[in-house]
């Protein structure tokens, strides 16, 4: 079988709605079914998109999915996302700004014997604007440009019955401008839940108030 990604017209917020080709092919090569059909990319676990990120078979690359939210406690709500800013990276270091967690208290953590931990970035890539939701209790603030980055830090395997086994960070630093120099950001611990990345932290928007924060990832291979 063959998957092919097809143009798609779709405006921005049907960025994750693609239109592709499939093929299946018998024993000698030849084409038995060739169809196209509208599919909703939903998202997937960090994991899974870091195998698919890093698998050499991929040899065209991938295209990558960000959306993330964030909603404080004097309910600013924030939406962003990206389609082809955020890269895979092998070994994406943590710049470390302010600590937040929403499992269990206490410093995000380096990577320990220099071990390497993927993940995915939009660090020199443009970043993303984090528009204010219409929900908002201010609809009407600026949108503020970030970089986002996620990772999965794999632990070290024989020490993980004390508690060092695999984690994920989210790292958002506010911009200058969409492209810019950061100026400030947040350093969360996440839990996943499935497709889900989910982090308590401060606001992006006013750091005197606290605000959760949900990730979600979609990667896909690119089919020439």
């Amino acid at each position: 079988m063959q998957l092919e990604d097809l143009p798609h017209d779709g405006g921005l917020a049907e960025h994750r709605e693609r239109r592709i080709r499939c093929r299946l092919f018998d024993r000698l090569g030849r084409v038995v079914v060739d169809r196209q059909e509208d599919v909703h990319a939903m998202g997937m676990t960090l994991q899974d998109a870091i195998n698919l990120a890093s698998d050499p078979a991929n040899r065209f690359g991938v295209n990558t999915f960000v959306m993330i939210t964030m909603h404080d406690e004097n309910s600013s709500v924030l939406v962003g996302h990206t389609e082809n800013t955020a890269t895979f990276r092998s070994d994406l270091p943590l710049q470390n700004w302010g600590t937040g967690t929403i499992s269990q208290p206490g410093s995000i953590r380096n990577s320990w014997f220099n071990r390497a931990v993927p993940g995915f970035s939009t660090r020199g890539q443009g970043g993303l604007q984090m528009e204010v939701a219409p929900a908002s209790f201010s609809p009407l603030l600026t949108p503020i440009p970030v970089d986002v980055s996620v990772r999965r830090d794999p632990g070290p395997r024989a020490l993980a019955f004390l508690g060092l086994a695999p984690s994920v960070q989210i790292e958002i630093e506010t911009l200058t401008s969409l492209g810019g120099t950061a100026v400030g950001g947040v350093t969360l611990q996440a839990t996943e839940d499935g497709p889900l990345l989910r982090a308590v932290g401060r606001s992006l928007r006013d750091p005197g108030y606290r605000a959760s924060y949900t990730v979600t990832l979609d990667v896909v291979p690119v089919i020439p």
